[in-house]
């Protein structure tokens, strides 16, 4: 499979979890990596953390963007602006762009039955999980503005097993995850031939979201998922992030699913 080594990646929602995965293998495979996150303190140790990760790597920086706004198209703008520069920064080479993007961030903290959602509710789930990726995605339909005119180049997704297999009382996150797998095929067909799209969908998880670590919270969710799943074990951060390493090294993969979840389909 080709090597990605050189290649510059943006991590949106790479201070933690998956993102921050994704981040510190794509650091490991040679990358020059940028991590961007809604909070700066966040922001600020997981460079620290990946610095000590991956002693050496090629961190292009980190990088402050609140995506559930509704001026998130211009957030987005000068985030990628910004990365660039950086990238470009004491260089007389030619002018470099980003390789690859990752779209990470995206959880609906406020989980409700349709019984007691509104439409408020639904907007504001839906412009962190929905309008942030499709606007992204906007940003990059120039070819050679931020991302190489490459078939080679992707932007990559990040939805969860809902879009196949929903859960009860779980419909507004079903409902999105299944938006944004249709999304993907769309743009894969939109940015051909100058940009692949695809989507990660993973399973249980064990990441900040379930708690602290080593937290008697998070230990007790991590106990219950491994009872539930069919090997026995929740995924790591590590596990899903491997997923997204191959969606950009594969140059022939576009509009699809990547499911890591433990085979949960199947249950």
């Amino acid at each position: 499979m080709p090597s990605i080594k050189g290649h510059a990646v943006l991590v949106i929602g790479g201070s933690s979890g998956i993102g921050f995965a994704v981040s510190k293998l794509a650091l490991a495979e040679g990358c020059r990596v940028a991590i961007a996150s809604s909070n700066p303190t966040r922001v600020s140790n997981a460079i620290g953390r990946l610095e000590n990760a991956v002693p050496g790597g090629s961190l292009i920086g980190g990088y402050t963007c609140d995506l559930n706004s509704d001026d998130v198209e211009a957030r987005m703008e000068k985030l990628l602006t910004n990365v660039i520069d950086d990238l470009n920064k004491n260089s007389t080479e030619d002018k470099k762009l980003l390789d690859h993007i990752v779209f990470t961030a995206g959880m609906i903290t406020d989980l409700k039955p349709v019984s007691q959602t509104s439409v408020s509710h639904l907007r504001g789930a839906g412009g962190l999980l929905f309008c942030a990726p499709l606007i992204m995605a906007k940003l990059l339909t120039t070819p050679g503005r931020f991302v190489t005119a490459s078939y080679r180049s992707s932007l990559t997704l990040t939805g969860g097993r809902l879009s196949e297999k929903p859960l009860a009382d779980y419909t507004v996150a079903s409902a999105y995850a299944s938006a944004l797998h249709g999304m993907t095929k769309g743009l894969a067909l939109d940015m051909a031939p100058n940009l692949r799209v695809n989507f990660v969908a993973p399973g249980a998880t064990d990441t900040e979201l379930w708690g602290e670590e080593g937290s008697p919270g998070r230990l007790a969710y991590r106990e219950m998922c491994a009872k539930a799943a069919l090997l026995g074990r929740p995924a790591d951060p590590e596990d899903v992030a491997e997923a997204y390493i191959y969606l950009m090294k594969d140059p022939n993969v576009t509009g699809t699913a990547v499911h890591t979840s433990g085979g949960v389909l199947l249950q």
